[in-house]
């Protein structure tokens, strides 16, 4: 199934060049994913079971079925001529403009990021790095009351995305660290990693998905810095890497689960192998739960919805954290199929990933192409969901939803504002070109 698994995915990534003539697309980013997991699965570095035929199916129709959508919201679009490409408004105004709205945003998050900070301080000591093992049990067993200013914070990944922007514009700036340290802050007080990926996703997304019909201008030149940009990557991918590690503090390869040529490779690396575990083990989760499916009507999707609900009186029933199955080690994400199948059945989350498709396809495209600020916000953030895929439904988060929201609020004011901008740079040329006829 797996030989039969990669030469459908070969296909795949061919169409997605024809369909958007770039190597990295929606469906493209899809295959490399799920390939890649699938093929560490099989490869018996650890030792999961057995696949079986169903969840194998499950699998493939659930990536078919958002490819129809990729591939319907391409159809349905064209941008065939140049006259569509939207033109760029003076570099030093729009430039102007989105450096305040980062900066605003960031301070609005700073409130509820510090604050919180200061509480785990508080609690935990000034090295909440060295204690984030500890956060992370007591947030999972509910073993301290930790009174967080909620929901706040959140407006830090919009920044994020922004950030992205920014840095494919304008290049790499020295307060674009002010954010980027209030989201490593951030970090640290959930105890986990999941929400640092995030981040470093949402903030790759703009520079990932470069615009057509860009014209070089001597600004242009200076403003993408590779080395920055490998830079930042850096100091995200040092602190999972130190979170890891903390998090496998104390802890030994068993050799009940990893393989001896695992175990080899690794050299006793706990980190390495938890690494592992942690890209590979979800899809034995959907296995398991295949097995055996459950309903739990809009669980997973709806929980803020249902969150916010119950703030306001009503009781209904919400597990924010997921049923643990054995796999044979002891885990509880499993893939965003499982979510999508416990909340709407196959059916229902087969419709949900066309319409994934369709949203991730028709952001994208509008993203590179038209340049807008409500596209680049949802187009990172499907990548998001679409990276994270393997591992769990990120649209259950309140987060995501913030960003979705807040964020498409702010975008259609920022294009809006740019388009305003566009037009009174074209009156303005146009009368200084009549003049000159006179």
């Amino acid at each position: 199934m797996l030989l039969l698994f990669i030469i459908m995915n070969v296909q795949l990534y061919i169409l997605g060049r024809k369909l958007y003539i770039n190597k990295i697309n929606p469906i493209s980013i899809y295959s490399i994913i799920w390939v890649s997991v699938m093929v560490l699965y099989e490869s018996g570095l650890i030792k999961l079971y057995e696949l079986s035929i169903k969840t194998w199916v499950v699998v493939i129709l659930m990536q078919l079925f958002f490819v129809i959508g990729c591939y319907l919201a391409r159809k349905s679009m064209n941008f065939g001529n140049n006259q569509e490409i939207s033109k760029e408004v003076s570099y030093y105004r729009e430039e102007s403009i989105l450096r305040k709205i980062i900066i605003i945003l960031s301070l609005v998050s700073s409130i509820a990021i510090v604050t919180n900070v200061m509480m785990f301080v508080k609690i935990y000591g000034i090295n909440l790095l060295k204690a984030t093992i500890q956060i992370y049990i007591d947030r999972v067993n509910q073993l301290q009351e930790f009174e967080t200013i909620p929901y706040l914070g959140a407006f830090i990944y919009i920044v994020m995305i922004l950030i992205g922007v920014y840095i494919k514009k304008f290049g790499v700036k020295l307060f674009l660290l002010f954010p980027v340290i209030l989201l490593f802050c951030n970090q640290l007080t959930s105890g986990g990693r999941s929400n640092l990926i995030f981040g470093l996703l949402l903030l790759s997304a703009p520079i990932i998905f470069k615009n057509k019909g860009k014209v070089k201008t001597q600004h242009n030149k200076k403003r993408f810095s590779k080395l920055k940009v490998v830079l930042i990557c850096a100091c995200f991918l040092g602190l999972f890497i130190a979170i890891s590690q903390n998090r496998a503090e104390g802890q030994v390869i068993s050799s009940d689960y990893a393989s001896n040529l695992l175990i080899e490779l690794s050299n006793g690396n706990v980190t390495f192998y938890k690494l592992l575990v942690y890209f590979t083990a979800p899809v034995g989760v959907l296995n398991a739960f295949l097995a055996n499916p459950t309903l739990n009507f809009g669980g997973h999707s709806f929980l803020t919805i249902y969150n916010f609900l119950n703030k306001l009186g009503y009781n209904i029933l919400t597990t924010p954290y997921q049923e643990f199955y054995f796999v044979p080690m002891r885990v509880n994400v499993g893939t965003y199929i499982r979510e999508l199948i416990q909340d709407f059945t196959i059916a229902g989350a087969l419709l949900i990933a066309l319409l994934l498709g369709v949203a991730f396809s028709r952001s994208f495209l509008n993203t590179i192409y038209l340049k807008l600020y409500t596209s680049e916000i949802w187009a990172s953030t499907m990548f998001t969901v679409i990276v994270m895929s393997f591992f769990d439904w990120t649209l259950r988060s309140s987060t995501f939803w913030i960003i979705l929201i807040f964020g498409s609020v702010l975008g259609r004011w920022l294009d809006k504002k740019v388009r305003y901008l566009r037009l009174t740079e074209e009156k303005i040329s146009n009368e200084c070109s009549d003049n000159i006829k006179l």
